[in-house]
């Protein structure tokens, strides 16, 4: 089975979520409505929210600076993985043999 991916959150549903809020309903009821889970509506009330008010454009906006301002950074292996790989290959090890070490 594939891995289930997930989808940034529209302008859309940022303003029904402004909506069904400003009308007083709780988080889980707006995620049930939007057919999003509970979690993420919190997340993104707490995220983007200006005060104690939430506001879809506000929100929409800062969520773009985010994720344009976030970097991915390559996880580090553990160890000197690079050094012990090169020290493999010195000793005439074939790239598959020092994988396989590598990975147990």
């Amino acid at each position: 089975m594939a891995k289930k991916g997930y989808n940034h959150m529209t302008l859309e549903i940022r303003s029904q979520i402004q909506v069904l809020k400003s009308i007083g309903l709780s988080q889980r009821k707006i995620a049930e409505k939007i057919r999003i889970s509970q979690s993420s509506v919190s997340r993104e009330i707490a995220r983007n929210s200006t005060g104690c008010e939430y506001a879809a454009k506000i929100a929409d906006k800062k969520a773009i600076e985010r994720q344009s301002s976030s970097v991915n950074v390559p996880k580090k292996p553990k160890g000197n993985l690079e050094l012990k790989n090169r020290e493999r290959i010195e000793k005439d090890w074939s790239p598959g043999a020092s994988c396989k070490v590598a990975s147990t």
